[in-house]
């Protein structure tokens, strides 16, 4: 966010976003980038979303279509 990386806890996901545990502060329509690690923790694969929910828990994102995917 902003040129800035951030580690949190995925609470919830599913096939339109997820839900992110955190203290950090957000606003609403903020595009952010997603690095999500595979378990075997040799390769991540980066993900769109925008933020759709703020509150005193933590933020919920949507993702975004991407017309390609990167794995890094």
């Amino acid at each position: 966010v902003q040129n800035r990386q951030y580690k949190a806890i995925c609470k919830d996901i599913s096939s339109g976003g997820l839900f992110i545990q955190t203290d950090e502060i957000f606003h609403l329509g903020q595009i952010v980038t997603l690095d999500i690690p595979f378990s075997n923790g040799d390769q991540s694969i980066q993900v769109p979303a925008e933020i759709v929910r703020v509150d005193t828990d933590g933020i919920g994102l949507r993702f975004m279509k991407k017309e390609k995917v990167t794995y890094v």
